[in-house]
């Protein structure tokens, strides 16, 4: 009886705590879904970054994207304005 009550203990801790146990299951789970996340967030950037391309290399440039690319890349401004930079 009493290797009979070790061995259902011995296999339920192993079974727990092993590494490829339960508690090892959550936690790759737990990681895996904020990997997941991280490339939901990077998917979302390439495709803004492909809209904002689009814009500058359509055969008629968006003329509100390249006044707002001179402007931030090569500090154009016209004489009288004032530039107030808001970072991201």
């Amino acid at each position: 009886m009493v290797f009979l009550v070790f061995g259902i203990v011995y296999f339920i801790y192993h079974l727990i705590n092993i590494d490829n146990g339960i508690s090892s299951y959550f936690m790759k789970q737990n990681t895996l879904d904020a990997k997941v996340q991280e490339v939901e967030k990077i998917k979302n950037t390439i495709t803004n970054m492909k809209f904002k391309i689009n814009l500058l290399t359509k055969d008629p440039v968006d003329k509100d994207m390249l006044d707002e690319k001179a402007r931030r890349l090569l500090g154009f401004k016209r004489s009288g304005e004032i530039v107030i930079d808001l970072k991201n």
